[in-house]
């Protein structure tokens, strides 16, 4: 009675990803808003070069459209969970709890011997540790964000405070159970230091397909290209980006390639428009050819992220990388310590913005073009597919 009992349930649960007849695999790697290409397919490759059977588990939400959606890639599952409109919401703390209660019953049903989990959301952690100890699994962590330390959440209110902190607590308090842990930064692994856990963990960075697109210095002395990728959400420092490209503007003419889309992107447009910033929209571009085309029109890319956010390195910065882009950066951690031992870009002082913009004046055509080999060099030592698998 029990066992049908647990079928019902888990066919309830599972929607699509349910198995009449599950079988048993070696391998199940969690990811609830599916970064599979930037972490999660290599994680695969290599287990499967093991001759492991592998299954993938995310939901059927679109983190970044908002939308739900169809991830059709051999080997991965999906699981309804309800949507969310807003990155800092009640909602999406459901939704990833969701994810979570229900990945659990997954792993029941394919009882694997390695439980791969990238983190956030924080629940899964708690999830996959009840999971290994009933079925004693090898655990595995992948730190790929902090939450709550690197949301924009500043707050007096002790409810809030309070709440956040148990949402801290869910990822901490499990992390002794794990077999492994990596984390996406160095950074990560201070911050957790600092806070008492200081069990081993290994730095995984994020990664792309290797760079093979020839990089170009476009010179002018009459104007400055400086371009952005990304989303522009509320994690982006938007004050400061206007208030630099304006001052740099006052100087010398800026064209401000602007790639990616965001609740803040008309904000800035506007913004940067009223100040004769020269914007020019792209909207989303996911051609390499396209986006290296731009990167080589332009002399910088902006980093700049909003202070106090526990971020060590960004997607965009291993994009910028890989395209041979120095950078503007305000981003602590990792970030900060590369650019200023690589010599890659420049790291921005908030106060001392003017000081910034005369740098920038005063570089050579040679300058920018050794910035740019290195910033690829960069890449290619610590961010590039082959590299990690070394």
């Amino acid at each position: 009675m029990a066992n049908v009992l647990s079928k019902i349930i888990c066919k309830w649960l599972l929607g699509r990803a349910y198995e009449e007849h599950p079988e048993k695999v070696d391998v199940v790697v969690l990811s609830g808003t599916n970064h599979y290409e930037e972490r999660n397919k290599q994680v695969i490759e290599e287990y499967e070069k093991q001759n492991k059977k592998v299954l993938y588990l995310t939901s059927d939400f679109h983190h970044a459209n908002k939308s739900q959606y169809v991830f059709d890639v051999e080997g991965c599952k999906q699981v309804h969970v309800m949507p969310y409109d807003k990155n800092i919401s009640i909602s999406r703390l459901l939704s990833h709890g969701q994810f979570s209660f229900k990945a659990y019953f997954y792993l029941k049903q394919h009882r694997p011997d390695i439980v791969y989990t990238e983190i956030p959301n924080n629940s899964l952690a708690m999830a996959t540790v009840w999971y290994k100890r009933k079925y004693n699994c090898e655990l595995i962590f992948d730190i790929f964000d902090m939450w709550p330390e690197a949301l924009p959440v500043k707050t007096g209110n002790p409810v809030i405070k309070f709440a956040l902190s148990i949402w801290g607590a869910f990822r901490n308090r499990n992390l002794k159970y794990a077999d492994k842990i990596y984390t996406e930064c160095d950074y990560y692994q201070e911050i957790l230091a600092k806070e008492g856990y200081t069990m081993p963990m290994e730095t995984k960075y994020l990664s792309q397909e290797d760079a093979d697109l020839e990089i170009k210095t476009v010179w002018r002395d009459d104007q400055i290209h400086i371009c952005y990728v990304g989303s522009i959400n509320n994690i982006i420092d938007v004050p400061l980006m206007v208030d630099f490209l304006d001052k740099l503007n006052q100087k010398r003419k800026v064209y401000f390639h602007l790639i990616g889309q965001g609740e803040s992107k008309e904000r800035i447009k506007q913004e940067l428009e009223r100040k004769q910033v020269k914007v020019i929209d792209y909207g989303s571009i996911y051609d390499k050819h396209e986006l290296q085309g731009i990167f080589n029109q332009c002399s910088f890319a902006i980093n700049f992220l909003v202070p106090d956010v526990a971020i060590g390195i960004t997607m965009k910065s291993v994009t910028y990388f890989r395209g041979g882009m120095p950078i503007l950066n305000t981003v602590d951690g990792d970030t900060r310590r590369i650019v200023e031992e690589e010599k890659i870009g420049i790291n921005v002082n908030e106060n001392r913005l003017s000081e910034t913009v005369e740098v920038i004046l005063n570089l050579k055509q040679e300058d920018l073009s050794k910035m740019k080999s290195n910033t690829r060099k960069v890449f290619w030592r610590y961010f590039s597919k082959s590299c990690n698998l070394e």
